[in-house]
């Protein structure tokens, strides 16, 4: 039990690995069906709607098919490559996941007749990232949720959230990327089965182990030293350095309002600016604090290098006088925009529940599937699988 249980429980930053690398799939999907998109006049050509629509699966449903115009299709590209990016920066990541699912089950069934194998893997993928919690970690939903709001280095060292989890989604995700190298190996000759199912599998099955090792190579007495001074009647600043600290530095980096030390009290004053201190004491403000902190870990390190250069250093100091005499606006954004909200991790009864029907019906399909079998699939099952988007064949 306890071996089968290491097999499918999965790392909080594998899945938060996994979900960057699904989103960067799902852009260079989008932008590979693209031209077809914005054709001069797709219902011109061989492939028009009534020819769709002809030879189509009757259960296959297109949210791009309602319209040919360019503005229609303009709109759906728009929202998809939003969807993704969200998905990528774990913005609202459980929204940004469904609507990357839909918009996606809405492309390539507009697309059939030029699906690669590939291409239905990462369909279903989408659906399962759905039921997971891809913004446990290094996400904008971890950097703001509910508890750093009272209190910006709560929740750092919580043990919970470095064991990995094991739901009913989780082992539907890993027996999926089974069944797709069972599938290319035994059915197809599935290059792209396999191109995409590893790079997916390196990212979910990292073990604990690598996390620990890539952790301690990575921390560095002086970044357990760092401290990011704010002020605290900015709730902008507070926002900016969560969100700095989630996806650019340590755990243990202490974030501080400048008000509780009279010395970095009177430099945020005088300089009108954030102050970062270093481990030696030494102070940085403006552009040259955001400087420091991109070039403290990798894969970071060039663009603080970069931003260093004298011509950067100078338009970044004058972005910086911008944003700083707009903190009350920004303010107001980022309020509407990225508020702070509760993080949820465990999953909930409705979800598991809707994730065990589906592994039930994705599995039975998959034997249903096979050469021997495949004749004698209901034809609910199949009208299920083909409706939902999980007809991974």
């Amino acid at each position: 039990m306890t071996g089968l249980r290491s097999v499918f429980s999965i790392d909080l930053r594998s899945l938060a690995l996994f979900r960057m690398v699904l989103a960067v799939l799902l852009l260079c999907a989008l932008a590979r069906y693209s031209p077809l998109l914005f054709s001069a006049d797709p219902d011109s050509g061989l492939l028009t709607r009534d020819f769709r629509a002809a030879i189509g699966n009757d259960w296959h449903w297109s949210l791009h098919a309602a319209s040919t115009s360019l503005w229609w299709q303009s709109v759906l590209f728009i929202l998809a490559a939003m969807s993704a990016t969200g998905l990528l920066f774990g913005y609202r990541t459980h929204r940004m996941a469904v609507a990357s699912f839909v918009l996606l089950a809405s492309l390539l069934s507009h697309n059939d007749l030029m699906l690669q194998s590939g291409d239905q893997l990462l369909l279903v993928l989408c659906f399962w990232a759905m039921f997971l919690p891809l913004g446990a970690r290094y996400s904008t939903d971890a950097a703001l949720q509910n508890a750093h709001q009272q209190d910006a280095n709560s929740l750092r060292f919580v043990a919970d959230n470095l064991r990995p989890i094991l739901t009913v989604a989780t082992v539907a995700v890993v027996l999926q990327l089974i069944y797709a190298y069972a599938h290319a190996l035994l059915l197809h000759n599935g290059i792209a089965h396999f191109q995409l199912a590893n790079c997916l599998a390196l990212a979910l099955l990292l073990p604990v182990a690598f996390w620990m090792w890539l952790r301690k190579v990575n921390r560095r007495q002086s970044l357990d030293n760092i401290r990011l001074y704010y002020d605290k009647d900015c709730g902008f600043c507070l926002k900016m350095c969560l969100l700095l600290r989630e996806f650019l530095l340590a755990d243990s980096v202490t974030i501080l309002p400048a008000q509780s030390n009279a010395t970095m009290q009177e430099i945020l004053e005088r300089e009108n600016s954030w102050v970062v201190t270093n481990e030696q004491g030494g102070t940085y403000v403006h552009w040259h604090a955001m400087a420091f902190l991109f070039s403290q870990r990798w894969p970071f390190k060039p663009l603080g290098w970069l931003m260093r250069l004298p011509p950067l250093m100078r338009l970044g100091n004058h972005l910086y006088r911008i944003v700083g005499n707009n903190r009350d606006r920004l303010g107001d954004f980022t309020a509407r925009w990225l508020p702070y909200r509760p993080l949820q991790i465990k999953q909930t009864t409705a979800g598991a529940t809707t994730a065990l029907f589906f592994l039930v019906v994705v599995g039975v399909y998959n034997v249903y599937h096979l050469p021997p079998l495949r004749s004698s699939m209901p034809a609910l099952l199949e009208t299920l699988a083909r409706l939902v988007g999980i007809d991974f064949s």
